[in-house]
């Protein structure tokens, strides 16, 4: 007895509820990013970077999402950028956050050691929120290289019953 199977493309789940097509190479890339994490804060220098070519890895800076009960918030860490190098948009369920920086190293300046902070840096991150907002009331505030979104909840209306008098005809 033999079975016919499809082909499929596997769909693994990333980020913040997107969906991506799955690719170990992209699992391995994210292992070494994690790797280099690791041995940058405790060695202070990244020596898998060092043994193993690759693509260039591209910084994604942190961020955090709450929720209260009234609006949706965002901080994002984009140290080196300018509030006019950061373009927001927002939708009813999701927002997008795109940052450009140009080097911040002198030109001419002799390199010995280079990582993320000091080359240029472009990102661009979409995130899924975890209630609909209204994107026509978010406020963005950059402050100290760190980049603030208060996003205003939309509140359904709740459906109310009203008592309907029957009268007779």
């Amino acid at each position: 007895m033999s079975t016919k199977t499809e082909p499929t493309a596997a769909i693994a789940r990333r980020g913040e509820g997107a969906m991506a097509p799955w690719s170990p190479w992209r699992e391995l890339s994210e292992m070494r990013h994690q790797m280099d994490e690791f041995f940058s804060r405790m060695l202070g220098y990244t020596p898998l970077s060092r043994m193993i070519p690759g693509a260039e890895m591209r910084l994604e800076p942190p961020v955090d999402i709450f929720e209260t009960d009234e609006m949706v918030m965002v901080y994002a860490a984009c140290p080196g950028y300018t509030p006019e190098a950061i373009r927001v948009e927002a939708t009813e369920d999701s927002v997008t956050i795109e940052g450009e920086r140009q080097p911040l190293r002198p030109e001419k300046a002799t390199l010995h050691r280079e990582g993320w902070l000091a080359s240029s840096e472009n990102f661009s991150l979409t995130f899924s929120l975890p209630a609909e907002i209204d994107p026509d009331r978010v406020k963005a505030i950059f402050e100290n290289g760190i980049l603030r979104l208060e996003m205003p909840k939309v509140h359904p209306v709740h459906p109310r019953s009203v008592k309907v008098n029957v009268a007779s005809g």
